[in-house]
């Protein structure tokens, strides 16, 4: 026998409503980690390319990459890529600190995401180092976001 249950009714609880400067914050944080992301997808791409250069599938491959991510670095063209991979690796990390930096409101995290950019247009600058332009744009999108607070 199959007893007739009673409906639940479950009363909704308005969540507090979030300030502009919250909503400013959760944005950048957003950005942040989707340019970490991205950096992920490329750090895996130039991972199975390496993989495909090194089995010859793919001839002269490390060379074109090592000219194309790292172009004024003078080193081995299958160094380079490793280069590359392990620069990818280092901006994901700087990327999700100061993402939480971020979002814990901490004073640090407007300086930190400056220092992010100039830090990567110095490697793009001195080292040719094309991915960085993900996380400057990332990280310029953000700070100027964040930057919005200070008065």
């Amino acid at each position: 026998m199959v007893e007739d249950s009673a409906s639940v009714i479950l009363v909704e609880s308005p969540e507090e409503a979030l300030s502009p400067r919250e909503l400013r914050l959760e944005r950048a944080g957003t950005i942040l980690r989707w340019g970490a992301i991205i950096n992920g997808i490329l750090a895996g791409l130039v991972f199975v390319l390496a993989l495909l250069g090194g089995l010859r599938i793919l001839p002269n491959l490390f060379t074109t990459l090592h000219s194309l991510l790292l172009g004024r670095v003078a080193i081995g063209d299958d160094a380079a890529v490793a280069e590359v991979i392990l620069l990818l690796q280092l901006d994901i990390s700087f990327l999700l600190v100061v993402a939480v930096g971020i979002l814990a409101r901490e004073v640090w995290a407007l300086v930190g995401v400056w220092l992010l950019v100039i830090a990567n247009v110095l490697a793009v600058i001195l080292m040719g180092f094309t991915p960085a332009i993900v996380s400057i744009v990332a990280g310029a999108w953000a700070g100027v976001i964040v930057s919005q607070d200070v008065k």
